[in-house]
């Protein structure tokens, strides 16, 4: 299954589908935003004050584009590039296959459901469906594109680069924490942190995952007593397994990480 290039990409055309109402939604202001803890060094938060401080003191209200803007313009984005994403890949996927072009609205001026001709932002017109059916019509053309290499690579990529542009916008890809300890069996040691490193990121629950941890440590090498789940190579401890991974982070708080013994 892991050598066809589609093998995801049904999934990934159906999340931009389902995701497509909160996307637009997540544009308006009000609506729930995903939320990033950001870690600075102290330099970099010094000069993040600083700018900060400046901007306070010398910036004009009267400015142009000092007043917020009347939605957040980076899920407008978002719906811009994804929109004319999708459109264009039917349309090379249907011009590579043989079909004609879909019997469709244009996918240029996308940004008609955003602001009416008068430049004034419109916050109730719904999408006219071509992201919808274009979506449709590739998922159901994976049969024939799969007969067509570079294209399916192509679908592949195009079709996870814009699945996870939404799931972005719209809150769903976990975001990760640094957690404050080091991994219990590697202590982040590794050949370019010789001295240890926090390694361990804390992945919080979103509506399609549940909380899991993963040590990012490409050296990390657990034995099945210690991890029995990896994703992308990486050990991972699932969310029912955090507050027994909790008592061996204390362990290893005290008398220090396994690998770390045998330094």
């Amino acid at each position: 299954m892991f050598d066809d290039p589609l093998y995801a990409t049904a999934f990934d055309l159906q999340a931009i589908r389902t995701e497509w109402g909160d996307l637009l939604t997540a544009r308006l202001h009000g609506s729930p935003r995903p939320w990033v803890e950001l870690t600075f060094t102290a330099e970099q938060r010094a000069k993040r004050d600083e700018l900060a401080r400046v901007e306070r003191v010398e910036a004009d209200p009267d400015a142009p584009g000092w007043s917020p803007a009347p939605c957040h313009i980076g899920v407008v984005d978002v719906i811009n590039e994804v929109t004319i994403g999708v459109l264009e890949l039917e349309a090379a996927v249907r011009d590579r296959i043989g079909f004609g072009p879909a019997e469709r609205a244009s996918s240029v001026p996308r940004s008609r459901y955003l602001l009416d001709g008068r430049g004034t932002w419109t916050e109730d017109q719904e999408p006219d469906g071509s992201v919808h059916w274009a979506c449709v019509w590739i998922e159901d053309a994976i049969p024939t594109i799969r007969g067509v290499p570079e294209l399916a690579e192509h679908v592949a990529d195009e079709a996870r680069r814009l699945a996870h542009l939404v799931r972005t916008a719209c809150g769903q890809v976990a975001q990760g924490f640094i957690i404050k300890s080091t991994c219990f069996v590697c202590g982040g040691i590794s050949a370019d942190e010789p001295e240890g490193a926090l390694t361990l990121r804390l992945y919080t629950a979103t509506r399609l995952v549940d909380a899991y941890v993963l040590c990012h440590n490409p050296e990390c090498d657990p034995s099945t007593a210690e991890c029995g789940s990896y994703l992308r190579g990486r050990p991972m401890w699932t969310s029912v397994e955090l507050e027994w991974l909790n008592a061996r982070l204390d362990d290893a708080a005290v008398h220090g990480s396994r690998m770390a013994a045998y330094r």
